[in-house]
């Protein structure tokens, strides 16, 4: 498998640039859940051009509206083009198991070309081969991460609201908590932990397809979205979207989770702007086109890969204790929607500036600029 290459590099900090910045595909690939939680912790005034764009665009709700509007789109479109969501459907590929029509495909060592048809089909995938031939593979599970020398890094773990919320502890300290069962409310999550800033050697561990590699260097740009996931049995993630056309790819190392993953046209039976359903116990009197949804059910098992394409909506529950890898990524497809969306968002702020709009102002206008992407782009 190919590593990513990280050799070209651009600054990303010097606002006056930002237009040109427009032309370059590196700002692509910061518009994540953990960054868009980053900048919204950062005070207004240390916030570049492209922190607040991101955390403008990485909300639930622009992401749901944006998706509803390129779906209806689709459907305006003629039976005889050749769209986009004929394309999702497609994936002609002799070598995979092709489970039933509610199940994802499966395949059993692929190529990275091979993949690749699904990333461009936007078609989930389950890959099995690939992260056997990882050291992480064999190195990382609960004693490993309470052994090794990252023990000692402090870490974020999520209690859950019925438990206090957000606890920090060191890593090997929460490893015992797992142990122990030591908790009376929910299972306490180590989400999104940002371990190439607290534990970059970790990354010798694994290797990224050319398949799952972003269109944009990694150099220089604000952090990517590349997290570790540990947690207990009966830890879960609700129901969610991630950030406006972003892929992902999950790695499971220790124990099964298991995902429903709901297809892009499924969006308006399963939330409504603000707040999805819980699928594992519906209120079909607030979403009464759940009943209709047809999610796609995958246990993934260690050593297994799990592609997730961009605007599948996705549920996750742990059924071991466990840890996972993950990524997100940016392909050119995806990167040509967020440019567009820059555009509009850096002409808006010429455009305040040269006004002499207040920031309250400028603040209220960027409000009512959003609603309108929201109403007027498919993306």
């Amino acid at each position: 498998m190919v590593v990513e290459d990280s050799s070209h590099s651009a600054d990303l900090n010097a606002d006056a640039d930002d237009c040109h910045a427009l032309q370059r595909p590196d700002v692509a690939a910061t518009c994540s859940a953990s960054v868009v939680a980053e900048t919204s912790m950062t005070e207004k005034k240390n916030k570049s051009r492209l922190d607040v764009f991101w955390e403008r665009i990485g909300t639930t709700e622009f992401a749901f509206h944006m998706l509803m509007r390129s779906l209806e789109g689709e459907h305006a479109s003629t039976s005889s083009s050749s769209d986009d969501s004929d394309d999702d459907e497609r994936v002609d590929d002799g070598d995979s198991r092709l489970l039933s029509a509610n199940a994802v495909d499966v395949l059993e060592n692929p190529s990275s070309e091979q993949v690749e048809r699904y990333v461009k089909a936007r078609r989930p995938v389950l890959i099995r081969g690939w992260a056997q031939q990882w050291p992480a593979y064999e190195k990382w599970d609960l004693e490993y991460f309470q052994t090794a020398p990252v023990s000692d890094v402090a870490v974020d773990v999520d209690y859950g609201a019925d438990g206090g919320g957000w606890r920090k502890m060191k890593l090997g300290q929460y490893i015992q908590v797992i142990r122990d069962r030591d908790w009376s409310s929910s299972p306490p999550y180590l989400r999104l932990w940002r371990y190439q800033r607290d534990a970059p050697f970790l990354s010798k561990d694994f290797s990224v397809a050319a398949c799952f590699r972003d269109v944009v260097p990694e150099a220089k740009r604000p952090p990517p979205p590349h997290w570790i996931f540990i947690s207990p049995a009966g830890a879960s993630t609700p129901l969610h979207l991630d950030p406006w056309h972003f892929h992902a790819w999950f790695a499971q190392l220790c124990g099964r989770k298991r995902f429903l993953l709901f297809h892009p046209r499924d969006i308006a039976r399963i939330a409504n702007g603000r707040e999805f359903v819980n699928p594992h116990d519906p209120d079909l009197s607030s979403f009464p086109g759940f009943a209709d949804a047809e999610p796609l059910d995958v246990t993934v098992h260690p050593g297994e890969i799990l592609y997730m394409p961009a605007n599948w909506a996705h549920d996750v529950h742990a059924l071991d204790d466990t840890v996972s890898l993950t990524q997100n990524f940016v392909d050119a497809r995806c990167w040509k929607a967020i440019r567009a969306l820059y555009l509009r968002f850096t002409l808006g702020k010429i455009a305040r500036a040269a006004e002499g709009t207040t920031e309250e102002e400028e603040e209220e206008e960027e409000e009512e600029e959003e609603s309108n992407a929201i109403n007027d782009d498919g993306g």
